[in-house]
Order: structure tokens, then sequence, then C-alpha cells
């Protein structure tokens, strides 16, 4: 049945774009509400509301009464619901959004997407104390939803075990299009092509950070352990650095990939380091079908889509070894390295490169069935149809 749903966070962000394109598909109506400078990349329909507001209505840092702070867009809220009726409201990501959710008070079932907001209690000390009023006051809001999504078992156990009174707690994984990430004729083509755009040999091997220009995906740290590298590595290696469009706005930002090219020139790699700014969703199974090996270096994440999407296009993942990785399907899969040993994932770029053909198909084939059925869009795509149904019961 189709319904109405209410979606608040960053709409130009590709996992809250990823789920509007999912309730779409499912014939439900979206009514968005989004900061002014996040809007849509990438989606368009007749079905789907665009509503935006200034920035500084969702704050990053809450003083004072946080309640008084996000009445503007909690009287925003409001007044969407009394004019389109929606049945649900969801929001993506757990940032300051929730606060404005919850005091306006409408009588509708409310989702929140925690994505990697729970990661502060994940990967602090034994005992969470933060300095981060904002924060503090966004995981207090958790207790007054109907559902919260998570990606991992970890997540899964923390939010009963602290927030009992959260009526259903969700593990449905950001899925990937297993028939669009994958090997198929037209990703080797479009794939190819990338190569010959970039100047990058067919046999020559290339590594890739797809997850973004910014510091808490430690591109500097993959760049340093490709360069330490290097004269180890068994074939001509290039690294692609993705997502450097993301927010180059920021000074902070600039400044790091000042001193990343740099650091590549120290290093005598500068040739043959790609900077490739944010990609089209679209785009990214050719991005990792010119890939050898994806990295994904954080101290602190969710579960990332990346290795996902990666797995299903057969290609080896070299990855931190993270708490929330544990117990998942692709865990044994990935090539594990401490996140805070960048010698092991030097070794590890190493030991890539000297695999024979015959090793790596078999890793990536392997690596591929472990998603099929369990981790594919499909999946993901029923269990949020599911949760949705069962909501919007409840709510009338």
């Amino acid at each position: 049945m189709a319904e109405r749903i209410l979606m608040l966070g960053y709409a130009g962000m590709i996992a809250q774009e990823r789920v509007m394109q999912w309730a779409l598909e499912s014939g439900h109506e979206i009514l968005v509400l989004t900061p002014q400078i996040f809007p849509p990349k990438f989606i368009e329909s007749e079905r789907l509301t665009l509503i935006t507001f200034p920035h500084a209505w969702l704050p990053t840092s809450v003083e004072g009464a946080a309640e008084q702070i996000m009445a503007p867009l909690a009287a925003l809220i409001r007044d969407v619901y009394h004019l389109y009726r929606p049945t649900l409201a969801h929001l993506h990501g757990l940032n300051n959004g929730i606060i404005s959710l919850v005091a306006a008070g409408i009588p509708i079932s409310k989702i929140v997407s925690v994505w990697g907001g729970l990661n502060t209690i994940l990967y602090a000390a034994q005992h969470y104390v933060s300095g981060n009023r904002a924060m503090d006051r966004c995981l207090e809001c958790l207790s007054a939803m109907d559902a919260v999504i998570v990606e991992s078992p970890l997540q899964v156990e923390v939010m009963r075990s602290r927030y009992p009174s959260v009526k259903e707690v969700a593990m449905i994984p950001m899925g990937v299009d297993t028939e669009r990430f994958s090997r198929s004729p037209s990703v080797r083509r479009a794939a190819y092509v990338n190569r010959l755009r970039y100047g990058i040999a067919p046999d020559d091997f290339v590594f890739c950070s797809p997850r973004g220009f910014a510091p808490s995906y430690r591109p500097a740290e993959i760049l340093r352990a490709f360069g330490e590298g290097d004269s180890y590595f068994a074939k001509r290696s290039w690294l692609l650095i993705v997502g450097l469009r993301r927010q180059g706005a920021r000074d902070s930002l600039k400044q790091l990939w000042q001193q990343m090219v740099a650091l590549s020139h120290a290093l005598g790699v500068n040739e043959r380091i790609v900077w490739i700014p944010e990609l089209p969703y679209a785009e990214m199974p050719s991005l990792y079908g010119m890939s050898d090996v994806v990295i994904n270096m954080p101290v602190a994440d969710a579960f990332p889509s990346t290795i996902l999407e990666a797995m299903a296009c057969e290609r080896l993942v070299i990855s931190s070894d993270l708490p929330t990785y544990h117990t998942t399907p692709v865990y044994e899969h990935l090539w594990r390295v401490s996140p805070h040993d960048q010698s092991q994932l030097t070794e590890r770029m190493v030991e890539a490169t000297r695999l024979s053909p015959t090793d790596y198909s078999a890793l990536g084939a392997s690596a591929r069935a472990a998603i099929i059925g369990k981790l594919d869009k499909q999946e993901s795509v029923r269990q949020m149809q599911s949760l949705y149904c069962r909501l919007i019961a409840q709510g009338t």
C-alpha cells in the first residue's frame, strides 16, 4: 500500500538518496525536509516533494536549551504534518534533527537510521563519557523513537541494552544492487575506458580509497602506506583518492589536500596518484571495476556500503578490523589490519600485488558469494518496506 512518508536529513548524501529511491520504487510518496545546501543530487520524481530550510536550523552543536535552539525546525515539521498528513516520519542519520522531530510532537510513528551515530559509544572507553552535549542530547532522544535502524549485530546489542524503551531495533544494512555492482561486460568496458582516461595500463595494479575526502577516512595514512610500499609492489601501481568535491569548500580539507599533495611528491609517487571528485552513484561500479583493491581504513565506523559494493564487484578489500564488522557475513572476506598500525596496511598492499590471477579471482568470487541473497538491495528494500508497514499499522 502506498503511503506518504516524511523524510528528514541531509538529502544530498548518497545513503539517504538510496533509501528515498527505495521508497519511491515501492510506490510511496515522500516529503523531503533538508537544509538548503544539501538537496538531492541524483534523484527526481513527481512523488517527491522537496522542502528546504536554512542550514542554521540544524546546528552541529547545541548549547543551552536544545529544544529552544531546534524550535524553528520543530515548527516546520509540525506545519508540514498538518498540511500533508504523512503517515510515518524517517530521520536519516543521528543528527540534531532528532531533537526537533521529538519536540514537534507529531502523532505518527518515528524511525531513525543511526548510521555511524552510535560510534561515540561503540569506540569510546568502557565507561562512555562525552564532552559533546549535542550528541548526548541526540542519544537521549533515541528513547522517543518507535524504531531504530542499525546495520550490524553489535549496534543491535548496544541499542537494546542502552535504550530498552525503543519499540523495535531493526538491523537493515544498506544493501547493494548486485546486478549493477558486478563484473558484467558493461562494467568491464566502463572500467577499461576509465583506465585509459587516467593513463593506467591494463596490467597496472590499482588501489582505491573511495570513502570520501575527510580525515575520518584517513586518506593521508593510506597515501603514506602506498608510498612506503611502492618499491616493494610486484607491479606498477596507482592510488585513486575519491571524493575531493564532497566538502571541498572547507578550509581544513583544502589544507589536508595540500599536505597530501606535498606528501605524494616527498614519497616520489605523485605521478601515480589520481585525485577524483565525488562521483555520481551510478558511476561507482566502474570505479570499483578499474580498481584491484579497495581500502577502507577508518578508526571508527558503522557498516559501510563501500565494503559491500566492492565485494559485489569481486574486488579485494583491505580494511580496518573494527568491532562493528564482526559477525557480519563479509567479515571473513576482509583483509583485516589494525586501524592504528600503518605498517600492517603497507604489508597487505604489497601482498595483494603479488597474488596470482587465479588466487585473486577465487578471493573475489568468494566475497561476492557472501553477499548474494543476504546483503543485496532487494532484501534491504523488503525489510524496510516491512518495517514501514508494521509501524504505520501500529500508528493507525
